[in-house]
């Protein structure tokens, strides 16, 4: 899978400044949709921004998830431009957000970092062509986790319905090869369970 960035004749001016969400040890993939915790007031400063002015939200992972208090150099400079969905504010003044990531997308530039960051991006296009090994791989990850889903006795109907969503286009390249693995894993428990006679 290939990425590059839009540079389609546009300039500086014409890249969009959002809020900047650090996330611990916690990556969001486009086409996905989290729950998670968050308890710096910076980071829900930028949420409440984000959510109040249905804006969009750069989700970036730190590069140390010790950093209580993290600046540009502890942050990875490329991040999933998501969407608030819900925030619902605890007792204990944590808040529980819920996230969802839309696509790809690199920082230019911290514009601000005042009451929270507020960062310049440049979305990143992915491009992959549809070769046979790519349509291949896409059948072969539609098929295990769809026969995944069904055998798990844990998986609910609602799962079952983000994988197939997440099967649709290029959503499922992120998981295929943590998909791949579990299914194999599952064919092996499978292949050397006793037989039930």
């Amino acid at each position: 899978m290939l990425f590059h960035y839009k540079k389609d004749n546009r300039d500086a001016a014409s890249n969009e400044t959002v809020a900047l969400l650090p996330l611990r040890e916690m990556v969001v993939f486009p086409h996905e949709v989290n729950a998670i915790l968050v308890g710096r007031q910076k980071s829900i400063k930028a949420l409440e921004a984000a959510e109040s002015g249905k804006r969009p939200i750069l989700l970036a992972v730190q590069k140390d998830a010790r950093v209580s208090e993290p600046g540009p150099d502890d942050i990875y400079a490329v991040g999933t431009l998501g969407v608030v969905v819900q925030l619902l504010r605890l007792p204990d003044g944590t808040v529980k957000a819920l996230l969802e990531g839309k696509t790809r997308a690199r920082i230019v530039r911290y514009a601000s970092q005042d009451e929270f960051f507020q960062v310049e991006v440049e979305e990143i296009e992915e491009v992959c062509e549809r070769t046979t090994e790519v349509e291949a791989l896409m059948r072969v990850v539609q098929s295990g986790g769809a026969q995944l889903a069904d055998s798990s006795t844990k998986t609910n109907r609602n799962a079952q319905h983000r994988f197939r969503r997440l099967c649709r286009g290029s959503a499922a390249r992120p998981f295929s090869r943590g998909l791949l693995a579990a299914v194999k894993k599952s064919t092996r428990a499978t292949d050397n369970a006793p037989l039930d006679r």
